[in-house]
């Protein structure tokens, strides 16, 4: 069984800021299946609120941010 755990909005922040720290690889490894995000639905609100304000700084769009979201929520549980 993977690892399950909350990964904090400061993490996932960070790996889009940049892909080359320990932040994305812990998004790459989540996106590999590697362990299981934890969420709740008051986590992914914030997700959503600090990545949409600072979308045009990590060079997504608000649409790249609700796919991401998606993508989190569909291999989290709750």
């Amino acid at each position: 069984m993977p690892l399950r755990a909350v990964m904090d909005t400061n993490v996932l922040y960070a790996a889009f800021r940049s892909r080359l720290g320990s932040s994305f690889e812990i998004f790459r490894r989540l996106r590999l299946g590697a362990w299981t995000a934890v969420v709740s639905n008051h986590l992914v609100h914030e997700y959503e609120e600090i990545l949409k304000a600072s979308a045009t700084e990590l060079g997504l769009s608000l649409e790249d941010v609700d796919e991401l979201l998606n993508a989190i929520c569909a291999r989290a549980e709750e």
